[in-house]
């Protein structure tokens, strides 16, 4: 199976959208959607959201969480979470407590340049 490969603007807005996510959960702990205003300059992605609902007749949380997970189904979360999974499983020091390359990976990386040094200074010697 081939998967897409994330592009950095996809893992900004999933981030973005995630903090914001946080963010309003944190400041709006319970409330009711009738006595809801999200303020656009806080919260663009959710207010934009609410927006909508408004304008279809959406008067409920319920509705207004659906919206949202549309929201974050559109930016592609998923593929987002399936690439760095991927590239951690088969490039990381799965060990480490920081993010690492593999011990393979290292010493590929270690012998590629030193090979690069041997050829640069064989290429030298020629030119001398």
């Amino acid at each position: 199976m081939k998967l897409a490969a994330t592009n950095p603007t996809e893992i900004i807005a999933l981030i973005r959208f995630l903090n914001e996510l946080n963010n309003f959960r944190k400041e709006h702990q319970p409330f009711n959607y009738e006595d809801l205003v999200i303020d656009e300059q806080d919260y663009p992605l959710i207010s934009k959201s609410k927006k909508e609902c408004d304008e279809m007749g959406i008067n409920t949380m319920g509705e207004l969480l659906i919206n949202v997970l549309e929201h974050l189904d559109n930016i592609h979360y998923l593929r987002i979470l399936w690439n760095c999974d991927t590239l951690f499983k088969n490039c990381a020091d799965q060990t480490s407590d920081t993010l690492e390359f593999s011990k393979d990976l290292q010493e590929a990386m270690e012998k590629a340049e030193k090979y690069d040094k041997l050829i640069s200074s064989t290429s030298q010697i020629k030119n001398d």
